[in-house]
């Protein structure tokens, strides 16, 4: 008996040629063009809104500032000789976090909203840093709401501590905008550190350029005449409190001193044994 054994294929060849592979892109691409009225009605209301969306969003400018508080060079930077008076520094080591929290308080920033500079912007017009973010940024504007119109509010004094109810409002609503807050998006200023160089960075992006530049500047010199005056202040309390002190001891000196001239003057050839014990007791204290 004859036997026949039939093997088949365990696989069926899945490779696909160059014919095939054109085939199926024009294919494609007729499925494609067949429905480009479609494609076409989508597209263009995406790419109206994007473009009406870019041609309406404000240019912003970002002046950013970099400042060293210890260049390692046993100099310092322009604040790091200043650091160990107030307890920001501890052998050398400068709590950068405390620095970056300090730039960004209501002391440093209301300072600054409050400098009074003049804008090439607005030529012949000096007025407070406040005022120009709320006109360029159209805050007021954005501010309004069913409960209040602030619309064309401006600040007129900087005297902060005398402000009504709507001034203090409107600062709390300003310093919001320029620190970041739970529903600011792009706040004005910025600021941060890194670890590894310990350089630090202060920025603000607002839509006038030198106005900008100004708000950099302005908070690194605030930060740092905060550092100065807390320095000197320090150092100003330490020598008040030696000076005292030496006053203090020179009194008590000159005042033995003539204690023991008028026991002199009043003992002369001293034989008793108890006045020489007290003359020597007097020598002692002297």
């Amino acid at each position: 008996m004859d036997q026949q054994q039939n093997v088949n294929p365990g696989y069926q060849d899945d490779e696909i040629t160059l014919k095939e592979l054109i085939e199926k892109i024009l294919e494609f691409w007729r499925e494609l063009w067949a429905k480009k009225w479609w494609i076409i009605a989508l597209t263009i209301p995406v790419i109206a809104y994007f473009g009406y969306k870019a041609k309406k969003a404000d240019v912003t400018y970002t002046a950013q500032l970099t400042y060293l508080l210890n260049d390692g060079s046993g100099g310092g930077g322009a604040l790091g000789g200043i650091l160990g008076s107030f307890g920001l520094g501890n052998g050398g080591d400068v709590n950068l976090d405390r620095i970056v929290e300090l730039s960004k308080s209501r002391n440093i920033i209301q300072k600054v909203l409050f400098t009074k500079v003049e804008l090439d912007t607005f030529p012949g017009k000096t007025d407070f840093i406040a005022n120009y973010l709320i006109e360029l940024h159209e805050l007021d504007k954005e501010w309004t709401n069913n409960k209040k119109d602030w619309t064309g509010f401006r600040f007129t004094s900087d005297s902060i501590g005398s402000f009504d109810k709507n001034q203090m409002a409107a600062l709390k609503m300003l310093y919001g905008k320029v620190v970041g807050g739970k529903n600011v998006k792009n706040p004005i200023f910025g600021n941060g550190f890194n670890e590894d160089t310990g350089i630090l960075t202060i920025s603000a992006t607002t839509v006038d350029e030198e106005l900008s530049i100004l708000f950099s500047n302005l908070v690194y010199n605030e930060l740092k005449q905060y550092y100065t005056e807390s320095s000197i202040k320090g150092n100003q309390n330490t020598f008040e409190f030696v000076e005292a002190k030496t006053d203090s001891v020179f009194t008590l000196l000159r005042n033995k001193e003539f204690q023991l001239s008028r026991f002199n003057d009043s003992h002369r050839n001293l034989t008793d044994p108890n006045l020489l014990t007290q003359k020597d007791f007097l020598k002692r204290k002297y």
